[in-house]
């Protein structure tokens, strides 16, 4: 079939001549997902794919737009966060696409399309067909062969494959518009489903109504009226842990750039808050869970900072008191990084917040801008000559993991000596699997941040197969750094400290260790690791650690020693066990 028969055939199905008569189109109807429902409303200005969405899910009030210069989403939370990353960017390029059916009008919207290719599923055909809008990402499109109307389109979303299907298709105006949307990756239980009843063809359209809303904040505050508070922090494993209250229970908290703020469902019950909702969360490891929100009365933070009818996050974190050999009750995420500026010294163990602007400028300090894609701060840089786009992250341990499409993009694994296959972190999803090498020249902006070692999953779908992304810098790399994060004026300053010199290590081990009870379990076995080569397996337990019982050792200072040292003696249930640890990138 010839592409401009195919276009034809399409836009003839999609309306023909009506289409030509409507330049907006308004949709009304009820989205239900994860247990929740609400209000849905959509708004679209079809030339420029202009658009406006908001709906309500349960305790949480969406809304996202473009305006053709920018595209910007208000988060369950109420934070409004302009998406301008490179990523950020190209996914709004493509929904802008789809909003105006860009695909029935190639002369209006410039996009690569593919030859269309037969497809058969479940007893039905279709015609399949790719399309790169221009600045775009692809969007693979499935037509009904039968009705040649628009039945799925396929995009890529944080790494998976996320898959809209539309159904019961209904005139309006001579249009057939599908009163029925469900948006999923794969599990029905996680399916967002969207039911129409009702559509206006040429609403009346304000100005200005598709722009990014002004946005102030008056549910955060310092205690007793100062202007800034400065709270002692735990450095675990390149984390920092803050103590905090919520609803007046103690718990401890990880400071996680790259997450939002979120408790555990153990903590939520021990601070007597009720959940609603299960909805689809995924991070680094293979599996998605559920996660569910809830509204809290007030957050405190070392006592200090104050966060009132605050939405949070539920969301388990399997086994991360374990793996951290901490406790941790939940994250304090990018909606208290919205309203503070936020300083991390790592060296000194503290965070300190104030009001957006209020921190005074440390000597030496970098200026960095900071452009958002989701809730996730992005910076550009360069490693080793290679230009890309990097996630500042501080829930990361890791100096600077590389996302599987920059990866495989660049070569990476032919370009620098690489491990065996190893556990290499653990998130919300599990463990992640990949490789550990060990780059030259890192550049943050004008920011010089060593030579780091390189943490490379083997992930193909997921976050960490993200595209238009080159990685994520974590807290190793931070950590020779006091970082102060601006949200409010879109940058990060980078002050050298004590650590900037200090060359990265990495685990010389080729094992992964947690924390249970009085003795470190090994979780995993790098094959012709060190550890393999001593005659240590997964599911060995260490009960002393030169000498020393395990009982009496922190994880985090286990760690050290399996980066630092030459050898160390090692304990386990049947056998005293020599361990010679080497470099292995």
């Amino acid at each position: 079939m010839m592409a401009d028969d195919f276009i034809e055939q399409i836009r003839q199905a999609a309306g023909g001549a009506a289409l030509h008569a409507v330049a907006a189109v308004r949709i009304r109807g009820n989205i239900r997902a994860g247990g929740m429902s609400g209000p849905y409303e959509q708004l679209v200005e079809l030339d420029g794919g202009h658009s406006l969405t908001a709906f309500t899910l349960g305790p949480a009030k969406v809304s996202r737009g473009y305006d053709g210069a920018t595209a910007w989403q208000r988060t369950a939370t109420g934070e409004v966060l302009a998406q301008d990353a490179q990523a950020a960017l190209q996914v709004a390029a493509t929904e802008a696409y789809m909003h105006a059916r860009g695909y029935l009008f190639p002369e209006r919207w410039p996009a690569q399309m593919q030859t269309p290719v037969e497809r058969s599923e479940d007893g039905r055909a279709f015609l399949v067909v790719q399309a790169v809008p221009a600045g775009g990402q692809p969007v693979h499109l499935w037509f009904d062969r039968a009705t040649m109307l628009l039945e799925r389109s396929v995009q890529n979303v944080v790494g998976k494959d996320s898959a809209k299907r539309l159904s019961d298709y209904r005139s309006v105006g001579g249009i057939p518009f599908a009163h029925r949307i469900a948006t999923g990756t794969g599990d029905p239980r996680f399916d967002v489903v969207i039911e129409l009843d009702g559509i206006e063809l040429n609403p009346a359209i304000a100005a200005g109504l598709f722009g990014m809303p002004v946005q102030a904040f008056d549910d955060a505050s310092f205690a007793d009226g100062a202007d800034s508070a400065s709270i002692p922090a735990e450095l675990a494993n390149n984390h920092l842990y803050l103590s905090a209250t919520v609803n007046g229970v103690a718990l401890r908290l990880m400071v996680d750039t790259g997450s939002v703020n979120l408790l555990t469902p153990e903590a939520a019950r021990r601070a007597g808050v009720a959940v609603e909702g299960a909805l689809e969360a995924r991070g680094p490891g293979e599996h998605s869970v559920n996660a569910g929100m809830a509204r809290v009365d007030r957050l405190v933070i070392g006592g200090a900072v104050v966060l009132e009818r605050l939405l949070l996050r539920v969301v388990p974190l399997p086994d991360f008191d374990q793996i951290e050999g901490t406790q941790v009750d939940g994250v304090i995420g990018y909606e208290t990084f919205k309203r503070f500026a936020v300083r991390l010294d790592y060296g000194n163990e503290t965070v300190t917040f104030a009001a957006p602007g209020a921190l005074a400028p440390l000597a030496g300090e970098a200026t960095l801008p900071l452009t958002f894609y989701a809730h996730l701060p992005a910076v550009d840089g360069m490693l080793d000559g290679v230009a890309g786009q990097f996630w500042l992250d501080t829930g990361n341990r890791n100096a600077l993991t590389l996302w599987t499409p920059f990866v495989n993009a660049n070569g990476v694994l032919d370009r620098y000596r690489c491990s065996g296959e190893t556990t290499i972190g653990w998130g919300v999803g599990g463990a992640t699997r990949g490789r550990v090498a060990r780059a030259a020249s890192l550049m943050l902006g004008v920011v010089d941040a060593g030579a780091p070692v390189l943490t490379l999953p083997l992930d193909s779908d997921g976050p960490t197969a993200t595209r238009n992304v080159a990685g994520n810098v974590g807290g190793d790399v931070l950590r020779r750094f006091v970082v102060t994060f601006d949200y409010a004026a879109k940058v990060v300053h980078f002050a050298p400290a004590l650590a900037a010199a200090a060359p990265y290590d990495y685990d010389r081990s080729g094992m992964w260790i947690n924390r249970e009870g009085d003795s470190f379990l090994v979780k995993s076995v790098m094959q012709d690791g060190p550890a393999q080569e001593a005659g240590i397996r997964p599911g060995d337990r260490i009960g002393s650690v030169d000498g020393v019982p395990a009982s009496a050792v922190t994880l985090t200072a286990m760690r050290a020693k399996l980066r630092d040292c030459g050898a160390v003696s090692l304990l386990l249930e049947c056998a005293d066990v020599k361990l010679v640890l080497r470099d292995y990138c």
